[in-house]
């Protein structure tokens, strides 16, 4: 007859080795500085916020008081052919008005 014995020899477990970690260190992300900005409209009204951007106040030329995509109704707005700088009319004397919307000089159906 033959007689299974199981003998337990048990190793002696080592926790001084130190600590293994098998995962990827994902970094935490760095988040940037944030001033506090007060941002001036154009029409005179202003507010504070929170920006990444190091200017104390900031002026806007262009806001929502004063372009026609959110002012549809304001007929100031509408002024198209307002040239402040100059450059429409340096490019009229450049190219002439076959560009401009709605003259019919550079539309040619009659055929």
């Amino acid at each position: 007859r033959t007689t299974l014995s199981s003998t337990s020899t048990s190793s002696p477990t080592r926790f001084s080795l130190g600590q293994v970690r098998h995962a990827t260190f994902i970094p935490r992300p760095r988040r940037p500085y944030t001033f506090t900005q007060l941002v001036t409209l154009s029409d005179g009204s202003a507010y504070t916020m929170r920006t990444t951007s190091p200017l104390p106040i900031y002026r806007a030329t262009k806001d929502t008081r004063n372009t026609l995509l959110w002012q549809p109704s304001e007929k100031s707005l509408k002024n198209v052919e307002l040239d402040e700088a100059g450059k429409l009319a340096a490019f009229r004397e450049r190219f002439g008005r076959a560009y401009d919307s709605g003259t019919g000089e550079g539309d040619e159906a009659d055929a």
